[in-house]
């Protein structure tokens, strides 16, 4: 899939909530949901079904580390509730996955947002992520996906670089500022 689709979702996802006009410093990674293979939730495509990122500081294996979770029954419409996620045999819809673990955001993704919640406190929110529909093998099955981060007006993308230095943070993957 174009990248210039995936820059498209971004701006779709951003004009439908409003924050377009909030002068925010829209930050973006095109990169994957990790985990596919213990979770067996598939997320949704599209804007309709936008996921939140959520630290998990108690996670024993990296206290940077963060999940990837499907919204809940309030931040979505009545439309998709009964809509498929997954087909025969292993048929799975939205209203069976909502506020469910789909996966984790990789390992560089995560010092960021570790870093800009804890230590700087720079996000205006959460981040997201939006799946596009695309799936890639790497190690196994993953989701091909958008993370949105949204950072205070006041934060320069100076600031933003330097986060990602601080965190060691390679763009092995797609970043969009």
């Amino acid at each position: 899939m174009n990248n210039s689709i995936y820059l498209e979702g971004i701006k779709s996802v951003r004009h439908a909530r409003g924050w377009d006009r909030e002068n925010t410093v829209p930050v973006a990674f095109i990169s994957t949901v990790n985990g596919y293979h213990a979770y067996k939730r598939k997320p949704l495509p599209g804007r309709s079904f936008v996921m939140k990122c959520i630290p998990e500081p108690t996670n024993r294996f990296d206290r940077n580390a963060v999940k990837v979770v499907a919204p809940s029954i309030g931040d979505i419409v009545p439309d998709i509730i009964n809509m498929e996620t997954r087909s025969y045999p292993n048929q799975q819809y939205v209203h069976q996955i909502l506020d469910q673990a789909i996966g984790h955001v990789p390992k560089f993704i995560c010092n960021i947002l570790s870093h800009s919640i804890s230590v700087h406190r720079t996000l205006r929110r959460h981040a997201i992520c939006v799946y596009m529909g695309e799936m890639v093998q790497d190690q196994g099955p993953k989701f091909k996906v958008i993370y949105l981060l949204e950072y205070e007006p006041n934060v320069s993308l100076l600031t933003i670089a330097d986060h990602m230095r601080m965190t060691n943070c390679i763009a092995s993957d797609d970043f969009y500022c």
